[in-house]
C-alpha cells in the first residue's frame, strides 16, 4: 500500500492521467497498490521510501530541474529523473507545486505502477 502525506491528489491523478481509487484516513491518503511505499511532501521536497529514499526537488536530488526555457508560445523544462535525462515541453509554465507533482507521477510511472 502507498502512503501518501501532504501530497496534493488532484495534481498527482492529473498529470498520471489515469484514476487512481485514494482512502482517506487521518491527515493521510493510501493508495491500494501492492507496494509498500511511503511519499511525503514538507514544503518544496517530496521525499519516497521505497526500497531506498529518494528525493523530488526543484534543485537537487533523484528528481530534480537541470534546466529550464521559455518563449511565449512554449516552456521547455530539462529534468533529471532519477540519473536519466528528460525533455518534457509545456504550453504553460508549471509552479513549483505543479513541477514537484510532475516528476512525482514520472516517479510512479517509472517505480510503482505495474504495466
Amino acid at each position: 500500500m502507498i502512503c501518501l502525506k501532504n501530497v496534493n491528489i488532484s495534481l498527482l491523478k492529473n498529470f498520471l492521467g489515469i484514476d487512481v481509487e485514494i482512502v482517506k484516513k487521518d491527515n493521510k491518503s493510501f493508495i491500494n497498490i501492492p507496494v509498500d511505499c511511503t511519499i511525503e511532501k514538507d514544503g518544496k521536497i517530496i521525499k519516497i521510501k521505497l526500497d531506498k529514499e529518494y528525493k523530488i526537488s526543484i534543485t537537487d536530488g533523484d528528481y530534480f530541474v537541470i534546466d529550464y526555457k521559455s518563449s511565449k508560445d512554449f516552456h521547455r523544462y530539462l529534468l533529471n529523473l532519477n540519473g536519466e535525462k528528460g525533455i518534457f515541453i509545456f504550453k504553460k509554465c508549471l509552479n513549483t507545486e505543479e513541477l514537484l507533482h510532475f516528476m512525482l507521477s514520472i516517479f510512479f510511472i517509472e517505480k510503482l505502477i505495474e504495466e
